[in-house]
């Protein structure tokens, strides 16, 4: 029988509060630490027996291959990285109440999801997350997010970091989580 792999929580240093990152699944959290987004696993050898191994690992290392499996893949990958690095400067911002600087970082998110979009060949979910977080942004009209929107999206990154080939039904549930903070995930005409 294969070994299950099961993502759990994993502090990092980089100064954000991530306890406020909440994916919704009780066995999981990756961090962003600097580009690198990494996840502690427990890797399950008997499930009968409940015998556990502790690992880490990223989505890299997940994907090994990931520059050459599909350059669609490899250039969402490094898109998803450098988002996720605009949307921590954002909530580091908005912690510090610099709310122009939070708003410029979430513009130059807004900036990649274009390029992002075009990925979209990974799976629907992917192209759905990725669609309902530009619409998001859009319908914003130019009013800057409020932390909690901000640490929203970055819940949203995460997840579609940690599964980029999610089904669409999981990444519907995904995007409930910005319809929670009052973002219409919906095109406007």
């Amino acid at each position: 029988m294969p070994a299950a792999i099961m993502p759990v929580p994993r502090s990092d240093d980089t100064g954000v509060d991530y306890s406020r990152l909440n994916t919704n699944r009780q066995d999981s959290e990756e961090v962003s630490t600097g580009s690198t987004m990494r996840s502690k696993l427990y890797i399950v050898k008997n499930p009968e027996k409940s015998q556990e191994t502790e690992a880490s690992i990223t989505t890299e290392d997940l994907y090994p291959d990931w520059q050459t499996l599909n350059p669609f893949f490899s250039t969402a990958l490094r898109l998803m990285r450098e988002a996720r690095v605009h949307i921590d400067q954002s909530i580091k911002y908005h912690s510090y109440k610099e709310l122009i600087l939070a708003d410029n970082e979430i513009q130059k998110v807004q900036a990649l999801l274009s390029e992002l979009f075009c990925c979209r060949s990974i799976g629907d979910g992917f192209g759905h997350i990725v669609a309902s977080v530009m619409h998001a942004l859009q319908n914003t009209q130019g009013i800057p997010l409020a932390e909690n929107q901000v640490i929203a999206i970055n819940r949203v990154f995460f997840s579609l970091h940690q599964e980029p080939f999610i089904n669409f039904e999981r990444a519907i549930d995904i995007t409930d989580i910005l319809e929670d903070v009052d973002l219409n995930i919906l095109p406007t005409g």
